[in-house]
């Protein structure tokens, strides 16, 4: 029984092939990623909250998977969030890794809580 288990388990958790990766649709390369993710993230914080930004690298095509098969691709762009609000918690910084795709996050890491425990495996690019 247990090794039917980890047959089951192994088998629905397979990292994408190379020729996969090269045959899959990344959209277009988000040449204004900086606005992006800026008001993506900016939807997050409060009224009271500002963020400056400091990015790490330019876009880089990537993938974020799953357990069980669940790929998401799209170019993964890296940046330092020094968020201030002086009414909450004062000063703190965040590195977040956004994946794009077609000029929006379609995902992002670290992830929320919920979907920590259907990760496998984190963002995965040539130079991130």
């Amino acid at each position: 029984m247990a090794a039917l288990l980890l047959l089951a388990l192994s088998s629905c958790a397979s990292k994408p092939t190379p020729q996969e990766m090269a045959a899959a649709d990344y959209g277009s390369y988000p040449v204004k990623y900086r606005k992006i993710v800026q008001e993506y993230y900016d939807g997050f914080l409060s009224s009271l909250s500002s963020a400056k930004y400091t990015w790490l690298k330019p876009p880089k095509r990537g993938h974020i998977f799953y357990s069980c098969g669940k790929i998401n691709y799209g170019y993964l762009v890296r940046t330092e969030i020094n968020i201030t609000n002086p009414y909450k918690d004062g000063q703190r910084r965040v590195t977040r890794t956004f994946l794009l795709r077609n000029g929006r996050v379609i995902d992002r890491m670290p992830l929320d809580e919920e979907k920590k425990e259907n990760l496998l495996c984190t963002v995965e690019s040539a130079d991130l």
